[in-house]
């Protein structure tokens, strides 16, 4: 028999507008230090609600968009101390797993200023850190519900886990948006068509009782260039919907 403890205690927002529409949930917040990647957060339209939501609380914003794929310890110290210099009581992680990761991160060395690299790894820490904020634009990695953060460390090809389970208890709320226009026929993808036809194919044979929500290819506002929505699975059963 396995042995576990499970315990992700993230409020999760989930809905068109949810970033808009819940300004009211970042307005303790003055300055707001946001943590993307170069393009994704542009891309998916999440940046522009971010910045609405910002202008509608008046509240300073900081883009912090040098997080790349595998993210470097080195970027994330970097961002930590820039986040230290604006003041931010707040970080916002946008993007897939490694913005998210590295926004655990930067939270730590933002609430302890003296924190060295390597010390990331070697609590106990001085401060807990500053409370995070998450806008996924991806499926699967499941960064935005739990406490660990999977870094690169700088020359070595080698990457290290940073878990602080404050790195989520502190203050996270993760918010998933439904603000592009959904098209299943727009690239041409055989293989979301495979989906929408596999998922047509179990609510006609098993009626009402399961259905499938997949991977739609959608278009960013503002752009023509499409991307992927996250993939959810909901199972209906008698009186109970489960969302994975």
């Amino acid at each position: 028999m396995f042995n576990f403890t499970s315990y992700m205690p993230a409020e999760i927002i989930f809905g068109r507008d949810c970033v808009l529409n819940n300004a009211n949930k970042f307005a303790g917040s003055k300055k707001i230090f946001m943590v993307s990647g170069r393009a994704s957060a542009k891309l998916s339209g999440a940046l522009d609600d971010i910045i609405n939501m910002a202008g509608e609380i008046k509240s300073e914003l900081y883009i912090f968009d040098k997080i790349q794929e595998n993210p470097l310890l080195s970027v994330c110290y970097e961002g930590g101390k820039a986040a230290y210099d604006f003041g931010a009581d707040l970080i916002l992680g946008v993007g897939g797993g490694s913005p998210l990761d590295a926004a655990k991160a930067i939270a730590m060395f933002a609430a302890n200023p003296g924190l060295q690299p390597d010390g990331l790894f070697a609590p106990p820490y001085k401060n807990d850190p500053l409370p995070i904020y998450a806008v996924p634009t991806t499926a699967g990695t499941g960064s935005e519900a739990n406490a660990y953060s999977v870094l690169t460390l700088d020359g070595k090809d080698v990457k290290k886990t940073f878990t602080y389970v404050k790195s989520l208890t502190t203050a996270s709320n993760i918010f998933r948006s439904l603000n592009c226009l959904f098209n299943i026929f727009a690239t041409g993808s055989s293989f979301t068509l495979l989906l929408v036809g596999f998922g047509l194919f179990f609510k006609v044979y098993f009626e009402t009782k399961l259905y499938f929500f997949m991977i739609l290819p959608i278009f960013p506002r503002d752009t023509r260039r499409p991307c992927l929505a996250s993939s959810t699975f909901i199972f209906r059963v008698p009186n109970t919907e489960r969302f994975l």
